[in-house]
């Protein structure tokens, strides 16, 4: 069997697809690391309804609801 490291993949659309949702990544991870810091977010959940929600545990705020996701050709 073949190295799978050796192996030259026959396209690279997987790449092209993370690209898309780095982004979204970086959202995520500021809410996260906001619960890290003692911010008022009770948690983030991905990929549920809309690309990104971040519920907030300050009495009066809403949850966020995030569409991130770039459909653009990079």
């Amino acid at each position: 069997m073949a190295d799978p490291i050796e192996t030259v993949a026959p396209d690279d659309s997987g790449s092209v697809t993370l690209r898309r949702y780095e982004y979204q990544v970086h959202v995520a991870a500021q809410a996260i690391l906001e619960i890290l810091a003692d911010e008022p977010v009770r948690h983030v959940t991905c990929e549920h309804i809309e690309d990104i929600i971040v519920a907030r545990s300050s009495e009066g705020q809403a949850n966020e609801l995030f569409s991130v996701t770039s459909r653009d050709v990079l």
